[in-house]
């Protein structure tokens, strides 16, 4: 039995209230209530439901090519009943292709040093640590940058 392909749909109005619902749970790192609300309105960034909301991803900035280097993994949503069931993974995937098409060579995150599940799933997912930023959150939390080198479709 062959696999179906992820449903991917760029975040309209309609899936808003799931969004800003679901970003509270990042609250213990600052207001991302509203700052995720302000990357909906923002041109430069992309915001991705996955499959009837199991989870979203928000991705940018996205530059103008000459300033294509690094994409930012923004935000990583997945929803309760579907976490450590490869979900996280497939979106990660997700961002990786997003990236290369756009012509970037790095897929960058930060991530809470205390979330040790984010942590576990960007090191399997072959991101590499590069350093630790302290006072990195509006709450004054700690994160880790990770770091992946994407193949770019566009060279």
């Amino acid at each position: 039995m062959e696999s179906q392909p992820a449903i991917w749909k760029k975040a309209g109005p309609e899936d808003h209230d799931f969004i800003r619902e679901a970003s509270q749970e990042f609250a213990i790192f600052g207001p991302y209530t509203e700052i995720i609300e302000g990357w909906l309105r923002d041109s430069w960034v992309e915001t991705w439901v996955y499959e009837d909301k199991k989870g979203f991803l928000m991705l940018g900035p996205f530059f103008p090519i000459f300033f294509r280097s690094v994409l930012d993994v923004m935000v990583i949503y997945v929803s309760p009943a579907w976490r450590r069931r490869g979900v996280g993974k497939t979106m990660l995937e997700f961002a990786c292709t997003r990236a290369s098409r756009k012509g970037y060579r790095f897929l960058r995150a930060h991530v809470g040093c205390e979330n040790h599940p984010a942590l576990e799933l960007f090191k399997k997912a072959g991101f590499k640590i590069k350093k630790r930023i302290e006072d990195y959150y509006p709450s004054g939390l700690a994160a880790f940058e990770f770091l992946k080198e994407v193949k770019n479709s566009e060279r």
